[in-house]
């Protein structure tokens, strides 16, 4: 080998030397982007120091705050369930008042109304009474009246008619029949007749009663002897 090939051997020798230091290999620069964990932690130490400097004054700061304001809650919830309960027992002892005094008031109207109406009762009964003393001769002889009396045609056949269909659609035809009926001016004269062992003649009478009371008859007067019934109502 001639002293020129030893300066170029010698040359690219170190040309490769120099690439070789200023590009390191793929495992060198993969290493380089991707650290290993270990310098990666020891990297993150200060960081995480400072954080923690930090960090720990002012969570200390916060929870404390947050204790004050729950605090300041708590008692602000208590008071307002105070006045809330003293509302509720003033108004309770307001409606207790009020109930109370509507009872009272209702019951003074009641007993008033009561003894308005005592009152009333008292007096009808009383009007009821001189009228029947006063009228009492007359109420025992309905028959003597009846025979003074002359026939009004026109109330006396409309009263005939409406007594002469009461005998004819009443319950106990078969054991109650009607005789006669006569009319006059304010009197009637009524005779039927009933079947002997007839057990519901009572019921028969007060529907027949009744029938008198409501065509606004005032008396009334009742014979009987052997099943027959002489009757005088007068309006």
């Amino acid at each position: 080998m001639n002293k020129g090939h030893v300066i170029a051997f010698v040359l690219g020798a170190l040309s490769v030397a120099l690439i070789s230091t200023l590009m390191p290999a793929d495992s060198q620069l993969i290493s380089k982007e991707q650290p290993s964990d270990s310098s990666d932690h020891t990297l993150s130490e200060p960081l995480e120091s400072s954080f923690n400097n930090i960090k720990e004054p002012l969570t200390e700061t916060l929870s404390t705050q947050h204790k004050s304001i729950q605090h300041s809650l708590t008692a602000l919830t208590k008071s307002e369930l105070v006045a809330e309960v003293e509302r509720l027992e003033s108004e309770l002892t307001h409606a207790t008042q009020k109930h109370e005094q509507l009872i009272k008031e209702v019951s003074e109207h009641a007993e008033t109304m009561l003894r308005d109406k005592v009152a009333e009762l008292e007096q009808q009964m009383q009007q009821q009474l001189e009228l029947l003393l006063s009228d009492g001769v007359d109420t025992l002889n309905l028959a003597t009246k009846f025979e003074q009396q002359t026939r009004d045609d026109h109330w006396a056949e409309t009263t005939e008619s409406v007594f002469q269909d009461f005998f004819t659609t009443h319950d106990f035809i078969e054991f109650v029949q009607l005789k006669t009926i006569d009319c006059r001016e304010s009197i009637c004269q009524i005779n039927y007749q009933y079947a002997d062992g007839f057990e519901s003649i009572h019921l028969f009478q007060h529907k027949l009663s009744e029938f008198v009371t409501k065509h606004k008859f005032a008396t009334s007067q009742s014979q009987e002897a052997n099943g027959s019934v002489n009757m005088h109502i007068a309006k």
